[in-house]
């Protein structure tokens, strides 16, 4: 259950401050009595937390934090038997001697609330589950003429439910957290004071949130109200496995990342799109390559999709090492750098591939070979073939009726042998014709076909005219990644 914004309306009619005791009662300075407060909502601080129908309600174990005239928190808990999903009426215990006072401060939920300080909250940096989470939606409240009417202390980003799993290249390696981050100087956890409903960082703050792995659940993020230059990103890990040169190593699984600024403003809720959390970003690693791990110039192109496969084609040869320097490992895009921890190799007895720091080479002997990666849960599998006609050249054009042909060619890059890249910007929809070629219409690939649900194909290699192939994309900018010895291309829109 989501809880909205509310008015909390006190029991008494009057503007005296709460409670009265009978004179004629003694009591002792430890005795206590119990204060209702009627909840309402309170439709003009109301934020919908369900992005389709905005329904939301009260939820039985609500809690609330109050600060009476002593400096005493007080915590109000739903009433039992009197519960109402729209009215419901919330019980405190307060010491006799003490009151509640016009200006009182209130907050929701009462976790947040911090001991002695009235003007400061805390948000949290980690939850125990993610209904915890979604239920720490800072408010605060102030009394006044014996109601109390909450706003919204944050912005929320909202998280749509993940309704699949992302696959793992080994057993016990899988999803534990889902970590929002954000980068620079504005923090979204720790002490916050609170001057009316803005929020201004106190210490102990950090950059990110984070929550438990799970299915079909929605995500909530509260963010202080602020523009976040850097943007953001949302990472699916495991948990921390391992510390390395005094930093904790974890496995991403999956990282979605905003590089440009965004404005996360007080009681609005930023929806963020569902997406397929499998990784789909994988690179080829080898001598030619300097056997760097954070290296991105040999892509592998997706190839399949049930079960979801990937390929790419690279040179192998000695290093300085001889024949320890042949083959090739597999870095997965979200765990570049990672001084080796995070990467796929090859084991000496059949083709599961095998990960961390001390995997093996995938096997090639001298010459350009093709590696086919496959993805299923605990058992990523991978396949070597050789390639015996290897092209070489020098250039390669990605042409077609979006570039007037050969007028408007678009030179691709070779950051290393047999891998290119390029970038093309379609201004409307496209439904057109196209090819690679090196300037010669005798060297061309064609045949390729794309579309919004296809961005891969394979090509074919040809030394005389053949038809073109098709390319049916929305509009937009797409990077595109083409392979001569694997012979295939891939468009990713950016």
């Amino acid at each position: 259950m989501i809880y909205f914004a509310a008015a909390l309306l006190l029991a008494a009619c009057s503007r005296e401050t709460l409670p009265v005791t009978d004179e004629n009662i003694e009591v002792s300075e430890t005795k206590t009595y119990t204060v209702s407060l009627k909840a309402t909502f309170d439709p003009e601080t109301r934020l919908s937390f369900d992005p389709v129908s905005g329904a939301g309600t009260w939820a039985s174990d609500d809690q609330v934090a109050l600060f009476t005239s002593q400096g005493n928190l007080v915590v109000g808990v739903i009433q039992s038997g009197d519960f109402s999903v729209d009215s419901p009426t919330f019980t405190f215990e307060i010491a006799t001697g003490d009151r509640i006072d016009d200006g009182a401060t209130a907050y929701y939920p009462a976790s947040i609330a911090v001991e002695d300080n009235p003007n400061q909250i805390v948000l949290p940096a980690s939850y125990a589950s993610v209904a915890a989470m979604n239920r720490t939606i800072p408010m605060k409240a102030t009394v006044s003429a014996g109601s109390m009417a909450f706003q919204h202390l944050a912005s929320m980003v909202y998280v749509s439910p993940f309704t699949t799993a992302p696959s793992y290249p080994s057993s016990g390696l899988d999803p534990q957290n889902v970590e929002f981050s954000v980068p620079g100087t504005r923090p979204i956890t720790g002490k916050f004071a609170v001057n009316g409903t803005s929020l201004s960082s106190a210490g102990d703050n950090g950059m990110t949130v984070s929550a438990p792995w799970a299915l079909n659940e929605p995500y909530y993020f509260c963010l202080p109200a602020a523009t976040y230059d850097g943007g953001f990103s949302l990472s699916i890990t495991s948990g921390v496995f391992r510390t390395h040169a005094g930093r904790d190593v974890q496995f991403a699984f999956y990282k979605k990342k905003r590089s440009s600024s965004f404005t996360a403003a007080q009681a609005h809720l930023l929806k963020m799109p569902a997406f397929d959390p499998q990784c789909k970003e994988f690179y080829l690693t080898s001598t030619e390559t300097d056997w760097s791990d954070d290296i991105k110039s040999a892509r592998m192109i997706q190839t399949g999709a049930n079960p979801i496969s990937f390929m790419g084609a690279l040179y192998s040869h000695r290093g300085p090492r001889g024949d320890r320097d042949l083959g090739f490992r597999i870095l997965q895009g979200f765990n570049l750098g990672t001084d080796w921890f995070n990467v796929i190799g090859g084991r000496n007895d059949n083709n599961h591939a095998s990960y961390g720091e001390n995997v093996g080479n995938i096997y090639g002997d001298v010459g350009v070979w093709k590696v086919s990666l496959t993805l299923d849960n605990g058992n990523w599998t991978y396949t070597t073939d050789r390639v015996d006609n290897e092209y070489h050249h020098d250039q390669l054009y990605l042409v077609g009726d979006f570039t007037n042909w050969e007028q408007g060619r678009i030179a691709m890059d070779q950051p290393v042998g047999h891998n290119w890249t390029t970038t093309v910007t379609f201004a409307s929809d496209v439904n057109v014709g196209w090819k690679i070629y090196n300037g010669s219409w005798k060297v061309q690939w064609n045949d390729g076909h794309i579309d919004a649900d296809h961005m891969s194909s394979p090509v074919s290699f040809n030394n005389s005219y053949a038809p073109d192939g098709t390319l049916s994309l929305p509009a937009g900018t797409y990077d595109v990644f083409f392979n001569d010895a694997a012979g295939w291309i891939m468009f990713e829109k950016k």
